[in-house]
């Protein structure tokens, strides 16, 4: 059995039909063959439809696990629809005829697992079968086809959509000898469901935990958060105060409020002599905030291996120990170098020192997030290019204090040519993607307009999270870009 790729799926049952000797096409009154359905757990079933003809039936696909079901609260998830069919025996002069449309997410929408749109996903998947590599393994196919088509090998573990290796820590062996199993687990010991739990950090583990994946507790609901004192000062006239775009002669709006009900999100930034004086402020409560230097081919569009600066907001976890993760570090910013192919947070946690980012801080509480630092040269071991072009990354955190994925909308690449003053920029959508590569030599990067235009050929491995996606298009006026994102997963 399978589940179709689609959000849903409408169609006609299918009959049997022969031509008629004056051309004319008859229904027959022999069967079609048999529908089976998988249900909840997994026990096949026929479907029967009737024989009145007047019969649409609407089954969903698996597009809403990998759309809306990771989204919900918990529990009752919309079941996509495993299904398989038998064909009839029919007579020579029968065909088995259906009608069917897929109803599949917009062509231009941007899927939040890859960060590419799902027009480009589709025609990978195509490429995929034309050249030999069969619907199975091609991106974008149905999860619930891929899993039951791959099969691991002798020291493997299905987990997370892929086959995972052993490990000398986490094996049948040494589960076995603790008296515990090995399951595909998150960090908080959590169990992974296969069509049914997204992104995340999940890992083949020994352990006896029962519990499955529950939504991450989020900064509007913990208990800091209902007894901020400071919460109702917030104000647009402390925000302008807080920000001080005037202190900067260029400044960048990466995130507007009106895009997701978040807060608006600013770059700003002075350049004096091999110095790089920036601050990212934020207009509400923020887990970390972070930029940085391109790792160039480096993983997920230049993130893995990206030297950055990164602002953390840790309180004390005995305030509300609901919502810290294991991995606490405390407010301050520091710069970081992210692990070259692992991308979460706990293998790369370790700050550079001695670095070159000076004169940092980090504000958070209250109203507002900021962070504010002095890039002598570089940031952490990659050198800025102060007489030219950067191509450079950006991220924010703001459902959680977790130092783990950055939600939806909320990260970017830009390009800064440091040699020029840009003014204050106002940005229309954080669906932003611009790399240095991607703009002409000969283009005025102050004052440049035109839109970007399409998404480049991608490179993506078969388990669906090596992304890597291009855009053209101008950073100092920046359009909605539903076709292409980077994937900056702190995870």
């Amino acid at each position: 059995m399978h589940a179709d790729q689609g959000l849903f799926i409408a169609f006609t049952p299918g009959i049997l039909v022969r031509e008629l000797e004056n051309g004319q096409v008859e229904a027959t009154a022999n069967s079609a063959g048999k529908f089976y359905v998988a249900l909840e757990d997994d026990t096949p079933a026929v479907a029967r439809f009737g024989d009145r003809g007047d019969v649409i039936v609407f089954m969903l696909g698996d597009g809403v696990n990998q759309v809306i079901n990771p989204k919900l609260s918990g529990p009752p998830y919309l079941h996509a629809t495993s299904h398989a069919m038998a064909m009839p025996t029919h007579s020579n002069d029968e065909c088995r005829v259906w009608y069917g449309r897929m109803f599949l997410p917009p062509a231009n929408g941007v899927s939040e697992k890859h960060g590419v749109s799902f027009g480009d996903l589709r025609a990978r998947m195509l490429r995929s079968v034309q050249e030999g590599d069969g619907v199975g393994t091609g991106v974008g196919c149905s999860r619930a086809m891929r899993e039951t088509d791959e099969a691991c090998g002798e020291n493997q573990i299905h987990c997370w959509m892929r086959c995972m290796d052993y490990t000398e820590e986490a094996n049948p062996d040494t589960c076995g000898a603790l008296n515990l199993e090995l399951q595909c687990a998150s960090q908080f010991d959590q169990i992974y469901r296969s069509g049914i739990d997204g992104h995340g950090d999940y890992n083949p583990t020994c352990t006896n935990s029962t519990e499955f994946i529950t939504p991450t507790p989020s900064i509007a609901d913990s208990r800091w958060a209902q007894s901020d004192p400071y919460r109702e000062s917030c104000s647009d006239g402390v925000w302008e105060t807080f920000l001080s775009k005037s202190d900067y002669a260029n400044s960048l709006r990466l995130k507007d409020s009106s895009e997701d009900g978040d807060g608006e999100l600013y770059l700003m930034w002075n350049v004096s002599g091999e110095q790089l004086l920036g601050k990212m402020a934020y207009k509400g409560t923020a887990g970390y905030l972070a930029m940085g230097i391109e790792n160039p081919g480096g993983g997920h569009n230049g993130m893995n291996g990206a030297s950055i600066v990164m602002g953390i907001y840790d309180p004390d976890p005995s305030i509300d120990d609901l919502v810290f993760e294991p991995v606490y570090v405390g407010t301050k910013v520091e710069e970081y170098i992210i692990h070259d192919s692992l991308s979460a947070f706990r293998h790369w946690q370790t700050p550079i020192t001695p670095g070159v980012v000076d004169d940092s801080e980090m504000f958070a509480g209250g109203c507002f997030t900021g962070m504010t630092f002095t890039a002598k040269g570089g940031i952490a071991t990659r050198s800025l290019n102060m007489t030219g072009h950067n191509s450079m990354i950006w991220a924010i955190h703001t459902d959680s204090f977790y130092k783990g994925y950055h939600g939806w909308a909320n990260r970017g690449h830009l390009c800064m040519d440091l040699t020029v003053d840009v003014g204050h920029q106002e940005h229309a959508s954080s669906y932003f993607l611009q790399q240095c590569a991607d703009i002409d030599e000969d283009q005025d990067y102050a004052t440049a307009t035109h839109s970007p235009t399409s998404a480049e050929e991608t490179d993506e491995q078969s388990d669906c999270d090596q992304t890597e996606c291009s855009a053209a298009g101008s950073w100092a006026r920046v359009s909605a870009i539903w076709t292409s994102m980077i994937v900056m997963i702190f995870l």
